[in-house]
Parts: C-alpha cells; structure tokens; sequence
C-alpha cells in the first residue's frame, strides 16, 4: 500500500507539472485530506485483512454494494440528495451483482465469523466517508483533479510511514523483497498501472462525483468477469444471467434518464467544463507568475 500511494503521488506531481498548475494542495484542505487520507486507507486495510475471516464470495458480495454507504454517507454528513431514481437504480444493480459474482463464487471451507463482517462493514463505511468528503470538497474548494489525486495520497503516504515505523513492518518488506528478487518487477508494474489508473478515477470522481466513480469501479469487475466467461465458454446458471440482467437493465436506466433529461445532462457538461477551466486557469496564472 504504502508503495502503490508514492508511485500514485508522484504521477500527480508529474501531471500538475505537466499542466504547470500554481499549487499541488487547494487552500484550507488540509484538514479534510488527512481525514480523507485515513478513511482511504481505512477501507484498503478492512477489506483485506477482512478475508483472514470471511470468505471470499462473501466478501465480493459485501464490496458489490459500495454505492449504498457512499449514497448513505453523503446524505446523513453533507445533506445530499439524490432522485428516487438513482436510489432504485443502485438497488437494482448492486443486487444484479451480487447474484452474479455470488453465486460464482462456488462453496469456501471458511465459515464467517462476527470478526469478519464488522471488518467488511467498516471497509464499506469508510468507502462511503471517503466518497462524500471527496464530493464535498469538489463542491466547496473545487480542487483539479490532479489536487484531489495529489492530496489524498501524499497524506495516505505519510500516514502509511508513520504506520511503518511504528510497526516495523518497512524493513521486514524490504528485506523479503532482497530475497525475492523478481517481486521487485510485479511491484514497479503494479505501481505502473496503479497511477495511471488513478488518474482516470480521479477524472471521474472530478467530472461526475464520487457515486458515479463507484458504479465504474464495481461495474468494471463484473464486466472483467462476464467478459471472461464469454471467451472461456464457462457455463452460466440461470440465477447468473438474471443477475447479469439486473446489471444491464439498471446501468441502462441510469444512463439512459441521465443523457435524455437536459437538467442533468447540463450538470454534466457544467461539471467537466468547470474542471476544465479549471485547469486552464492555473495553467494561465503559471505563465503570468
């Protein structure tokens, strides 16, 4: 984690360079990016020392739902709304797949235990903390995407090294790296792809909030997955392609009423807009500076 947080700040460092923005923080920030940078790092740590106690297939069906405590969050913090709609569809598609990736996941010899599940509920409740105070601040401070993406890691790295140094855990890594030396390619390639994706979650979180980056991110392993059993030829259940139904039948509603109703489609275009000129402005002040 705390190597995937550098190579992710560091390809910020080198796109606000790029863009010749003025600042790599937005001002009075630095309090909600430390808290943003716990919750971050919060939900990574919960979901994964989570599967020590519950199984797989359970866990999958848990992190399927990160759109509800993001939407949940988001109105019991800042007072959010959203329409009827868009609370429809997030159930119909959360349970689309759930059923899919559920039922794909085939029996486990580990049982869950209470542990377990309260790990995975907080894994999930920092998601959604992480999610509003991302929105909030896009809303109240309008930082660039590269800010966001820059801030949310430098303080995540930080708190990470704290949390080495405290733990001992940094030297222990790097002496199993010296004896493992080929781990060190699978980590720069990991690094690698790692920042280059943020760069596109960020984007999205910028451009069209914190719950629209959610469905893209579930949505795009149950795609992974479906993709891969149309080309392997994997049987699929009935129950399997009702919740593939699920899926397609509310990405498709959603999508579908957000492009159709001006209201929304000119929110849409207002909010890339503004991130656009957002970055052109700075881009123009480092030339007058």
């Amino acid at each position: 984690m705390f190597v995937q947080c550098v190579s992710n700040t560091l390809a910020s460092v080198f796109a606000i360079h790029l863009t010749k923005q003025k600042s790599y923080f937005c001002k009075d920030t630095a309090l909600s990016f430390i808290l943003i940078g716990f919750t971050y790092l919060g939900g990574m740590f919960s979901s994964y020392y989570a599967l020590n106690y519950i199984n797989f297939p359970t866990a999958i069906l848990a992190k399927s739902s990160k759109m509800i405590p993001v939407m949940l969050v988001g109105y019991l913090l800042f007072g959010k709304r959203w329409a009827a709609r868009e609370y429809i569809c997030m159930i119909i598609i959360v349970t689309g797949i759930s059923i899919f990736m559920y039922l794909r996941g085939g029996p486990s010899d580990r049982t869950n235990s209470l542990m377990g599940l309260g790990l995975i509920l907080l894994s999930l409740l920092m998601d959604g903390f992480t999610g509003a105070m991302q929105d909030h601040l896009l809303q109240d401070k309008k930082p660039s995407t590269h800010q966001l993406m820059f801030s949310t890691n430098v303080w995540a790295t930080l708190i990470l090294f704290v949390a080495m140094v405290v733990t001992n855990e940094g030297p222990e890594a790097i002496e199993f790296a010296e004896r493992h030396s080929g781990v060190w390619w699978k980590i720069i390639s990991f690094c690698l792809v790692s920042a280059v994706g943020q760069n596109f979650i960020f984007a999205s979180i910028s451009c069209f909030g914190s719950l629209s980056c959610s469905i893209i991110t579930t949505t795009r392993k149950f795609f992974t997955i479906l993709f891969s059993v149309i080309w392997f030829n994997h049987p699929l259940t009935f129950w399997q392609i009702f919740g593939v139904a699920l899926v397609f039948t509310g990405l498709g509603w959603d999508i579908y009423v957000k492009y159709t109703t001006p209201d929304q489609t000119k929110g849409i275009k207002k909010n890339t807009e503004e991130n656009v000129n957002e970055e052109k402005n700075n881009s123009v002040q480092k030339k007058l500076d």
